[in-house]
């Protein structure tokens, strides 16, 4: 939900790694990168972020919504059905808290069970705790 109160209910198949895209896409952000995408796979359809950098610290997100899963048509040919600014570290923030809940709730087996074709993303998890810590002076 953005700070506006607007939301998008999303469904997410095990069909991709939705968790370990929008893991590797906030470790990228965290880097320094401009824009970054990944998509959530329905069945059918697909839901497809883009998260773009503004001024200072702001991110603008937008989602797309394709009627067909794992569409190659450009962003601009899917209808946006969510749109939010916020902060950065806000929505790495939200992804963190939602890998942490994800990896106690479930565990890294009951993961694989649950997503059948991925693993939890534990690597990109490692990575994005050590950049969200601030390092010892």
């Amino acid at each position: 939900m953005s700070r506006n109160g607007s939301y998008r209910n999303m469904a997410v198949s095990y069909l991709s790694d939705a968790l370990g895209d929008m893991a590797r896409a906030a470790v990228q952000l965290l880097r320094g990168a401009r824009e970054v995408s990944f998509s959530f796979q329905d069945e059918p359809g697909e839901h497809r972020w883009i998260l773009s950098r503004g001024e200072a610290d702001s991110l603008r997100i937008r989602v797309f919504w394709f009627d067909n899963a794992f569409s190659a048509r450009r962003q601009e040919r899917g209808t946006e059905v969510f749109a939010c600014d916020c902060a950065v570290l806000d929505f790495v923030g939200q992804v963190s808290f939602v890998l942490q809940s994800v990896l106690a709730d479930e565990g890294v087996e009951g993961y694989r069970r649950r997503w059948q074709n991925y693993e939890f993303p534990l690597d990109s998890f490692t990575k994005l705790q050590r950049l969200l810590t601030p390092q010892a002076q």
